[in-house]
């Protein structure tokens, strides 16, 4: 793992909670920061995307207000509650539409994911 991936926690809760709490719209090394920061669980990050949501997504539902706290204390309007912190805004299984708002090169993909 990256000697930096503490410090993207920080990054990753202000990025969730401008998000409305959608996972899948934080990268690898962000989801896998705030796996490790405010669960205790290291993440690995060679796995798909998929899994990592889902690793955080059960972290995420044993203690529900962990990130709560952490989205608040992020201050300002939009703090996520729990419940809000999804793999997918649209409950689509795909997960796909509508989340490519960061898709700088028309690929279909996000730039900023790291898979």
């Amino acid at each position: 793992m990256p000697s930096n991936l503490l410090e993207l926690a920080p990054v990753a809760v202000a990025k969730l909670k401008s998000n409305g709490g959608v996972i899948k719209k934080l990268t690898k090394p962000q989801i896998a920061s705030l796996a490790l920061k405010f669960f205790g669980t290291p993440l690995v990050l060679t796995k798909p995307k998929d899994d990592l949501i889902a690793a955080l997504q059960k972290e995420i539902t044993a203690k529900p207000t962990v990130l709560t706290a952490a989205m608040e204390a992020c201050g300002g309007p939009g703090a996520a509650s729990a419940g809000a912190a999804t793999g997918n805004a649209d409950n689509d299984e795909s997960g796909d539409e509508g989340h490519h708002d960061t898709d700088r090169d028309g690929d279909g993909d996000d730039d900023d994911d790291d898979e």
